[in-house]
């Protein structure tokens, strides 16, 4: 439907649950591990530990999302879908369908399998699917490069166990956490490989170990050059359907008009908590994640909006100003060293409001967002400003829609 233009976004979701009951008639079947762990790639892989989960996606066109300002998470590049067609038995896959299903989706998004840093593969931990998925991968890697143990790959099957119909998504979304933050995490219990499966000639190796998630560096012509950070992920079904889908980070040069403050300018920070112990740990997750090196200065904006919009005003609240990210880790420091600074307001509901000398005026009782126009010196203490000279057009604190995320 978004292709064919008749949407310009979509939400797909995915349940698995299990009764006790539903449970206990399919213990019979050679799919259901023998033991209470998943064990994908790994010896005594005897089948999948089931599991229970919804997840759930926003896919929107990446030009109506660039500009809307959406939080964008990785962009699809492309997809495929098959079908095994007969083979010897309802639960053996068909190594040749598998190859051709990862193929076609490379080849849909013009991506190198030598620019692909990390698979997530369908591993439901039996003896005879994690060799043949491993072999169609390699199959299909093979067809444009030779080069070996250069991308990484796990199924969070290990972690979770198997959601079946939401088995897809929940693959998916591990890819996108791990793009989030840049890491790869490890596919669990894997020490001991399957010894029907020879890594050491393929292009893969079983991540197992927390690592950076390193954009690929590849030589063309000669030359060096870093390639996103791209991830290719396996969905298959008991019957015989596969599906593979290929996903790129998203980066993009953002023009300060459209998701950034002009330089320096002061954005207000808001931050609340039902209690003053419970105030200081949404500061110290605050201050994570900036450290985590994933903003920078042109993020400010976008921080501010979320924090004053996305988030419930609780009883004990937090505001400042800071026009960069140093400055705003100064003053939450500052505020965890003894719970106050000079250009911080915060309290309970019921406190008076203050005029600071930074040129902030706010109430801790304010909802969401407690503000002063620019070249103002009136001091607002409502939910809403009354007028004054100054335009909120051009108000350096006026809310943007620039992100949601």
């Amino acid at each position: 439907m978004i292709r064919i233009g008749k949407t310009t976004q979509f939400t797909k979701s995915s349940l698995t649950t299990k009764s006790n009951t539903q449970s206990g008639l399919r213990t019979g079947k050679t799919l259901l591990a023998g033991m209470t762990l998943g064990v994908t790639f790994a010896t005594g892989a005897d089948g999948f530990v089931p599991g229970e989960g919804v997840g759930a996606v926003l896919l929107k066109p990446l030009r109506h999302a660039v500009v809307d300002a959406d939080h964008i998470y990785a962009v699809i590049r492309g997809t495929s879908i098959n079908h095994g067609g007969k083979t010897n038995g309802f639960t053996v896959p068909s190594p040749r369908a598998q190859r051709e299903v990862v193929a076609a989706a490379m080849a849909k998004s013009q991506v190198s399998a030598r620019t692909i840093s990390y698979i997530e593969a369908h591993g439901t931990g039996t003896e005879l699917g994690d060799p043949i998925e491993v072999a169609g991968l390699s199959q299909a890697f093979r067809q444009s490069t030779a080069d070996k143990q250069f991308c990484a790959i796990g199924s969070v099957k290990t972690n979770i166990g198997h959601l079946e119909a939401a088995a897809g998504i929940a693959g998916l979304t591990k890819v996108l956490l791990q793009m989030q933050h840049r890491l790869l995490v490890p596919s669990l219990d894997a020490e001991r490989p399957n010894p029907n499966i020879e890594f050491s000639t393929t292009p893969f190796i079983v991540q197992q170990e927390c690592a950076e998630w390193k954009r690929p560096m590849i030589s063309v012509d000669g030359e060096m050059q870093e390639y996103p950070r791209i991830a290719g992920v396996n969905s298959f079904g008991a019957g015989g359907s596969n599906a593979h889908l290929i996903v790129e980070e998203f980066s993009a040069d953002r023009s300060p008009s459209q998701s950034a403050l002009p330089l320096n300018t002061p954005a207000l920070i808001v931050l609340s908590a039902k209690h003053q112990n419970r105030l200081a740990e949404q500061v110290r997750r605050l201050l994570s994640a900036m450290d985590s090196g994933q903003f920078d200065d042109a993020d400010l904006a976008d921080i501010a909006y979320t924090l004053q919009t996305g988030r419930e005003a609780m009883e004990h609240r937090l505001a400042l100003t800071a026009g960069t990210l140093r400055e705003l880790s100064a003053k939450l420091r500052e505020f965890l060293a003894d719970g106050k600074t000079s250009a911080v307001e915060s309290g309970t509901p019921g406190l008076a409001s203050t005029t600071h000398t930074c040129g902030i005026s706010t109430r801790a009782n304010c909802s969401p967002t407690p503000r002063t126009h620019a070249g103002c010196e009136a001091t607002h203490t409502g939910t809403s400003l009354p007028s004054c000279s100054a335009s909120a057009a051009n108000s350096p604190f006026s809310l943007r829609n620039t992100s949601s995320g």
